[in-house]
């Protein structure tokens, strides 16, 4: 197996994963979109040169991050807190809008 197809794999069960957990669906969005992304590249750096230079360099980062976020917005509105919870709500679409807002 080259190593472009495991790196296809991994991506894969790492999106499969976040999925499973519930808590991480933009994650899993991103990785899922990241396989498609590489899978016309011939060798792992070539995927990695292609990522460096588009919307998917930072794209794992952003995702995690607003799914952190969500997680505690939905905490927040567990107990009774609507105005820090829209704080995070504020945060992750303005990371949707630009991801230097991280």
């Amino acid at each position: 197996m080259r190593d472009i197809d495991k790196s296809l794999k991994l991506y894969g069960m790492m999106a499969d994963r976040c999925e499973k957990s519930g808590y991480a669906p933009r994650q899993a969005q991103v990785y899922r979109e990241m396989v498609i992304f590489m899978q016309d590249c011939a060798t792992t750096a070539e995927a990695a040169a292609k990522i460096r230079s588009s919307k998917y360099f930072l794209a794992p980062g952003a995702a995690l991050l607003q799914d952190k976020l969500a997680a505690l917005a939905k905490a927040s509105r567990e107990n009774r807190m609507p105005d820090v919870a829209d704080v995070y709500l504020k945060k992750i679409a303005e990371i949707d809008a630009d991801v230097g807002a991280m």
